[in-house]
């Protein structure tokens, strides 16, 4: 799987997700993203719920993992870098 078989929603439903990982309240998300925070709660309730539960990735290794997943070559010049835990 590479960039050209994403989605056009992949990259709204990745910062929608990451926004709530990282404790931003679905408010703040839903007005960034232009939608009201009913429909953000809708389509995005499991991601605000699993944040609570999960414990706090860096953003940079959640990006770098992700990258890995789709075989995206890491982009950070070496000196930010950040290894990546299984």
């Amino acid at each position: 799987m590479g960039a050209a078989s994403l989605k056009k929603n992949t990259g709204r439903h990745t910062y929608i997700s990451l926004q709530s990982h990282a404790g931003v309240s679905p408010v703040i998300v839903a007005a960034i993203a232009g939608d009201s925070p009913e429909v953000i709660w809708k389509h995005y309730a499991r991601e605000f719920d699993r944040a609570r539960s999960a414990p706090s990735v860096p953003l940079a290794s959640a990006l770098a993992t992700a990258r890995a997943k789709i075989g995206v070559v890491n982009v950070l010049p070496s000196a930010e870098r950040q290894p990546v835990a299984d």
